[in-house]
């Protein structure tokens, strides 16, 4: 059996779609836990209209988060293995039966998503897949995270729960922005975990430009500082920032590119900041994305020269 955990805070717009596509599964063996971070909305009204399906368990907590949210679904958790789905996200409805068909191959069952802005648009998959590779190396895995290959999200991947639960401090590690990409990254260097790989889109994302991800504010400057500064802490931490610079620089001038756009902040003036970005360009160029390699060439080599021409 398959836990699927669902944190939801004011969700309730979306929420209904999100709980259907779950009891609409082509394989029954699972269990949904929603659990409401302290919603003002009419989220707790809508979870218990579904409590009548025994396999559906509703938990209402105090505001405190998405990460510590996410934790107090997984303590309630009576499966071996558990993912994670966002209230306003849907599964295929193949999810779930093509799944329990590989449980067992590895430690971790990561799998893809696909983006919809309407349910009509997504695209279901074929249900004869196979596992297109299996890591064991966690250096391997790790650069593969932080390239964005596979589990960027934790609702990338189906996790044996036993592992899960001795990592907490590193699940709840309380950053707004590449939460995921970050938790992932720091469990697969403790853990050192198997991951197989679905080349399948089973998770659809629905884009949410109310989140914070998507607001561009001082709260937003914020919060890509503050993991930038995490996960230049977990190189150096780790050893591995020479092992992992082309895939951590990746990442980070990734990170960066969020405040190109907006240069109004005080984290884009940061000289320092700014150095340590120059320097990791050449190394990560392989891993950029097309449009980066010119912009970020611009805003770290060109910005510099212009403001001395002037």
């Amino acid at each position: 059996m398959i836990t699927i955990i669902v944190p939801i805070y004011n969700g309730a717009q979306f929420l209904d779609k999100c709980v259907q596509s779950i009891l609409h599964q082509n394989s029954k063996d699972w269990e949904l836990l929603l659990i409401d971070d302290g919603s003002t909305d009419d989220t707790p009204q809508i979870c218990q209209k579904y409590l009548g399906d025994g396999r559906v368990h509703y938990f209402r907590k105090e505001n405190s988060g998405v990460q510590d949210t996410r934790w107090y679904g997984l303590e309630q958790a009576t499966s071996d293995y558990v993912t994670f789905l966002d209230a306003d996200d849907i599964l295929l409805p193949s999810t779930i039966e093509i799944l329990h068909r590989h449980l067992g191959e590895s430690d971790i069952l990561a799998f893809g998503m696909q983006m919809f802005d309407k349910e009509n648009d997504i695209k279901d998959s074929k249900h004869e897949v196979s596992v297109s590779e299996t890591l064991n190396d966690k250096i391997a895995i790790i650069k593969s995270i932080l390239c964005g290959k596979i589990l960027s999200c934790v609702w990338g991947g189906v996790y044996k729960r036993k592992m899960l639960v001795r990592c907490k401090d590193i699940f709840c590690n309380k950053l707004k922005i590449g939460e995921d990409t970050m938790f992932n990254t720091e469990f697969v260097y403790s853990m050192s975990p198997s991951v197989a790989v679905l080349p399948l889109p089973l998770y659809c994302y629905r884009t949410n430009l109310n989140s914070v991800s998507h607001t561009y504010d001082d709260r937003r400057h914020k919060a890509v500082y503050d993991t930038i500064k995490y996960l230049e802490d977990f190189l150096l931490r780790s050893g591995l920032a020479k092992t992992l610079r082309a895939e951590g620089g990746f990442r980070l001038l990734l990170l960066w590119s969020s405040f190109m756009f907006h240069p109004n902040n005080k984290y884009y003036h940061d000289k320092a900041l700014r150095r340590k970005m120059k320097k990791l360009y050449l190394p990560a160029f392989r891993y950029l994305y097309p449009y980066l390699k010119v912009y970020l060439f611009i805003d770290l080599f060109i910005h510099k020269l212009e403001k001395k021409w002037k």
